[in-house]
């Protein structure tokens, strides 16, 4: 029988529970319930398999997966305009199959842009306020096809609960400073000197400027290259 456990008092936030059930290696489902007055709201699920997150679920506006591979510089405002008119007027499919069928991408760079966004879908879901959290255990084999999120892309610099000089807990929000550290910018920074430095640094970071990289130099490069795009969106969003 599935379980509902109570996941957090009100001091603790996701990235406490979150950061539980990783060092617990769980697999479930966590469970973000928003609440407004007396009424529960919208449910957002965080799927996770021994401790590692998979598949977001999550009814919260996320950035389109075009628009992803544009900011890293995988597509431009031409093949965004192909794929927005194949999926207005062509059958049900998702962008990335889409693009894929074009012939303008690699398997590999859909692959990132999804992981891009899945991760900016998490950032939304931290700065949720007032949810209420639970976790279900998994019964038998719920887990996901997708890659799992590694615990740096999904714990550091995620908001926890922290005690102040009282004992009372204090929510803490370094999701920017994390960003604007990624991207080399001070505090402060306006968002003219954000798009000056994403740009600056995918033109050094892009995979396709080092063609005899090898497997390791090149997935390590893809996954800088993530960051800086996650950090992007976060500011800009």
């Amino acid at each position: 029988m599935d379980s509902l456990i109570a996941a957090a008092a009100r001091a603790l936030v996701a990235g406490d529970v979150l950061g539980a059930l990783h060092r617990e290696g769980s697999t479930g489902v966590l469970e973000l319930t928003e609440v407004h007055g007396s009424q529960a709201g919208r449910v957002h699920r965080i799927h996770l398999e021994r401790g590692l997150v998979g598949q977001v679920e999550s009814g919260i506006s996320s950035v389109r997966l075009g628009e992803v591979l544009k900011q890293a510089g995988l597509v431009d405002d031409a093949v965004l305009r192909r794929l927005s008119e194949r999926i207005t007027f062509g059958p049900v499919k998702p962008a990335g199959q889409i693009l894929l069928e074009m012939g303008v991408i690699e398997t590999h760079e859909v692959a990132l842009g999804l992981r891009v966004q899945r991760r900016l879908r998490l950032e939304r879901l931290f700065r949720l306020e007032g949810a209420r959290l639970a976790f279900r255990v998994a019964r038998g084999s719920e887990g996901t096809a997708l890659p799992p999120l590694s615990p740096d892309q999904f714990l550091h610099g995620r908001s926890r609960a922290r005690a102040d000089g009282e004992g009372t807990a204090v929510r803490r929000d370094p999701v920017r400073a994390r960003a604007l550290s990624t991207l080399g910018l001070r505090h402060g920074a306006d968002a003219a000197e954000v798009r000056r430095a994403f740009r600056q640094l995918a033109a050094q970071l892009h995979p396709d400027r080092f063609p005899s990289a090898g497997e390791a130099e090149r997935a390590d490069l893809m996954r800088r290259f993530a960051e800086i795009t996650a950090a992007y969106h976060a500011l800009v969003a």
